[in-house]
C-alpha cells in the first residue's frame, strides 16, 4: 500500500485502508475502488491522503474498523460531555450487550468505562502473544480535529509498546483504557487550539487539565485506577523536571512512563495550530536523546523499536545523492528500514520509480544510509 494525496487521485485506485473522519464515520471501505466522487468526498473532510495499492508494508497493527468504533465513542464521550445516557441513543441493544459481556454484566445499565474495556480487549486481540511489534500508520488527523485522532494513537502506541516490553495481558489493556481519555481535559481549555505560542500564565493554567482529567475519570464507572493515572502523570518527567508532582524515576507508574513518551512523540509528528509538524525522525531522535534525562530509559528502549524513525511512503534523501521510498520497517533495526530507490525526475518531483538491478529492498547501510526525509505525505 500507498499512501497517496487525494489531490492526486485520478480514479480506480484501490483503497487498502478504510478511511474514516475523527468520529469514526466510514468514509472508504477497505477494498474498494475510489471513484471521483469518493475522492470529493474525502476532500470535503479535509482528509489529505488515503492508503492505496502500492509497494510499500504499512503496520497498522489493529483492525480499522476497531479503530473507527473507538474514535466513534471517545467523541460520543467528548461530545456529550461523559453523559452515559448518550450511549443507548448511539449504540443499539446488541452493541450495548456485547460492551456488557466483556465486563460479565448484563441489562441496560452501560458507562463509558464498560466500553473502553472492551476496545482495549479487541486491540489486545491483536497483540496477544506477539514480540517484535511495528506500529508505523500515519492517521488521517488535521489541525482542525487533532485531539481525538491524537488520543486514539497513544493508545495504539502505548498498547504496542506495553506488548514489547513483555507486560501482562491486563497492564497492556489498562494502559489502552488510560490513554483513550487522558487528555480530555486539555480540549477543555480554551486557549490549547490557539494560533501562536501560549503565554507564561496560559502555560500554568494549561498543566491543570492533568489534576482535572484524573480527578473527573476517577468518577467514570469502569475505569480502573492505574489508567485514570495516566491522566495526572504522562506529563511527569524522570528527572522530576515534569508536573503536576515532580515526581521522578520509579515514583512515576510504568505505565505513566510509557504514555509519556508515546504523547510527546505523536504531539510533535502532529500539526498544530501553533506550529507545523515535525518529520518523525526528528521525534524519534528527540525521543533517543532524551532517554534516560526526562524519559524513562527502559521505556524508550522498547519504544524506539516499536515505533519506527521512518513512516513507510516517505521518500528520504541517501548518502549516494539518489533517493529512495521506504517500504517497510523492521523492529530489530528501526532506524534502517527497506527501500526502493527512485530516481528524482524534475526539481521539485520525485515520481518515476527506478528500482535498482541488484535489488528491490535494501537496507539503508552504507551508500545507502538515510540522511533525511525530503518528502513525506501528512
Amino acid at each position: 500500500m500507498l499512501r497517496t494525496r487525494v489531490s492526486e487521485l485520478t480514479g480506480g485506485e484501490i483503497n487498502v485502508l478504510m478511511a474514516y473522519t475523527y468520529d469514526g464515520r466510514e468514509l472508504i471501505r477497505q477494498g474498494v475502488e475510489i471513484t471521483p466522487r469518493m475522492a470529493e468526498k474525502l476532500r470535503e473532510q479535509k482528509i489529505g491522503f488515503v492508503y492505496a495499492d502500492g509497494p510499500v508494508t504499512v503496520s497498522a497493527v489493529f483492525d480499522r474498523n476497531i479503530i473507527s468504533g473507538l474514535h466513534k465513542v471517545i467523541a460520543c464521550f467528548v461530545e456529550s460531555g461523559g453523559n452515559d445516557a448518550e450511549i443507548l441513543r448511539k449504540y443499539n441493544d446488541t452493541e450495548i450487550k456485547s460492551f456488557l459481556s466483556v465486563n460479565n454484566e448484563t441489562g441496560k445499565s452501560i458507562a463509558y468505562g464498560h466500553i473502553m474495556k472492551y476496545f482495549a480487549g479487541k486491540m489486545y486481540d491483536a497483540l496477544r502473544g506477539r514480540t517484535g511489534i511495528v506500529y508505523d500508520f500515519v492517521d488521517y488527523r488535521g489541525a482542525e480535529n487533532y485531539f481525538i485522532f491524537h488520543m486514539v494513537n497513544v493508545c495504539c502506541m502505548c498498547m504496542a509498546t506495553a506488548q514489547n516490553m513483555g507486560l501482562d495481558g491486563a497492564s497492556v489493556i489498562d494502559i489502552g483504557i488510560g490513554t483513550m481519555l487522558y487528555d480530555y481535559q486539555m480540549q477543555k481549555m480554551d486557549f490549547s487550539m490557539k494560533n501562536e505560542i501560549l503565554k507564561t500564565d496560559e502555560m500554568e493554567k494549561i498543566k491543570e487539565h492533568t489534576v482535572n482529567a484524573h480527578r473527573y475519570l476517577r468518577s467514570v464507572y469502569g475505569i480502573p485506577s492505574r489508567s485514570s493515572a495516566i491522566a495526572l502523570q504522562h506529563h511527569e518527567r524522570h528527572d522530576g523536571s515534569g508536573y503536576p508532582g515532580q515526581l521522578k524515576g520509579g515514583g512515576i507508574l510504568l505505565l505513566s512512563r510509557i504514555a509519556a513518551v508515546c504523547d510527546v512523540y505523536d504531539s510533535m509528528v502532529s500539526q498544530r495550530q501553533h506550529r507545523p509538524a515535525y518529520n518523525p525522525e526528528e521525534a524519534w531522535d528527540y525521543i533517543k536523546i532524551n532517554s534516560g534525562v526526562i524519559f524513562d530509559p527502559e521505556t524508550v528502549s522498547v519504544f524506539l523499536r516499536t515505533v519506527p524513525k521512518y513512516m513507510p511512503g516517505d521518500i528520504v534523501h541517501l548518502a549516494c545523492e539518489k533517493y529512495g521510498l521506504v517500504v517497510k520497517n523492521n523492529s530489530d533495526r528501526p532506524e534502517n528500514p527497506d527501500i526502493i530507490i527512485i530516481e528524482k525526475t524534475l526539481e521539485n518531483d520525485i515520481i518515476g520509480m527506478k528500482i535498482e538491478k541488484k535489488s528491490d529492498a535494501v537496507a539503508a547501510e552504507g551508500d545507502f544510509q538515510i540522511l533525511k526525509t525530503t518528502a513525506r505525505i501528512r
